[in-house]
């Protein structure tokens, strides 16, 4: 019997008479006396859980699938017998193993099938077929959603750049605050503001050139609005695309009587480098002229920015025509 990717695991037994098996139409497995009948699936079969732990459900009823008033999913499940008031379940190591794996299982099932919505859109056909699902697997395709999964490689790339990540950090970090933040829907993020030995300090309008280009270069190198293509960093390229990216088609954001500008002012002009602004006094009527005519350019290039955006991802050749054109 092939391993596949539900038994490539550290869990699994070397003696393969031992593994749970599942799916597998493909490789012939001689299992008597169950001539002509299909092997069980775990995560299609119901019931298999009282079945297989008999001495845990003695009368057959309350296995992860059955059905219940109130819904869990597979992780609350696990927590709700592991940490039962009946040990039972706990001090029963087949049974930990076993929800180890399940879990695994789904999880691996689950990444392939993000992977195959967001970034391989196949036919019923091509999803059958064994070559093609060992080109996807070869190339790396697949596993890029697999970091939950423990032992996939995935799994491990993920714990090496945690392991290298402190060797590329900004310098010497001497203080540091952080303030975690609920957005509505529960979604936590972070602002740290850190202070890093050496760097250029930022002293207002009386800097010198000098000052003004430390800290341009000193932004310069670890910021960047850059996009990889897919062929530099395919993870990166991914990531940008989803969660980064200006959405082409919203609605709540847009200005309510003029549909074609984001309220939030996206997608913005860029510079390919650093910009100090300064403070703009208005002290006189030609400088509030002047601050009309560059919110009007703004605003102008902003809509056709968004014209634009409709088609195709933005360039820096989109950026630099329309500077030439309203500059």
């Amino acid at each position: 019997m092939k391993y596949s990717l539900g038994t490539a695991s550290c869990i699994q037994p070397v003696d393969s008479n031992n593994s749970v098996i599942f799916n597998n139409d493909r490789d012939i497995l001689a299992v008597a006396p169950a001539e002509k009948n299909k092997l069980s699936s775990l995560l299609i079969e119901k019931n298999i859980e009282t079945l297989a732990f008999s001495h845990l459900f003695p009368d057959g009823k309350g296995s992860c699938d059955e059905e219940r008033i109130t819904k869990l999913n597979g992780k609350e499940y696990c927590k709700a017998r592991l940490f039962s008031a009946d040990l039972c379940f706990a001090s029963d190591a087949s049974y930990i193993f076993y929800l180890q794996y399940l879990g695994n299982l789904k999880q691996a099932f689950s990444g392939s099938n993000i992977a195959l919505r967001k970034m391989l859109p196949l036919t019923a056909s091509q999803s059958n077929d064994e070559n093609q699902l060992k080109f996807l697997f070869k190339n790396d395709i697949i596993y890029r959603y697999l970091q939950s999964v423990h032992g996939s490689p995935q799994f491990w790339y993920e714990r090496l750049k945690d392991l290298f990540s402190g060797a590329f950090c900004l310098g010497n970090v001497k203080d540091w605050f952080a303030r975690v933040e609920m957005q509505l829907r529960g979604s936590s993020h972070v602002h740290v503001p850190l202070w890093v030995d050496k760097a250029p300090k930022y002293k207002g309008k009386n800097m010198d050139e000098k000052t003004i280009s430390e800290i341009i270069e000193f932004c310069d190198k670890y910021i960047t609005t850059r996009f990889p293509s897919r062929e530099e960093d395919a993870e990166l390229h991914d990531i940008i695309k989803d969660v980064q990216t200006h959405s082409r088609n919203h609605s709540k954001s847009r200005l309510k009587f003029h549909k074609t500008i984001c309220r939030f002012g996206f997608p913005s002009a860029i510079s390919r480098r650093t910009l100090i602004s300064l403070p703009y006094l208005v002290e006189n009527e030609a400088k509030v002229e002047r601050v009309k005519i560059a919110k009007k350019t703004l605003r102008d290039m902003n809509i056709e920015l968004n014209e634009l955006e409709k088609e195709k991802i933005l360039n820096w050749t989109n950026f630099d025509s329309l500077l030439a054109k309203h500059g």
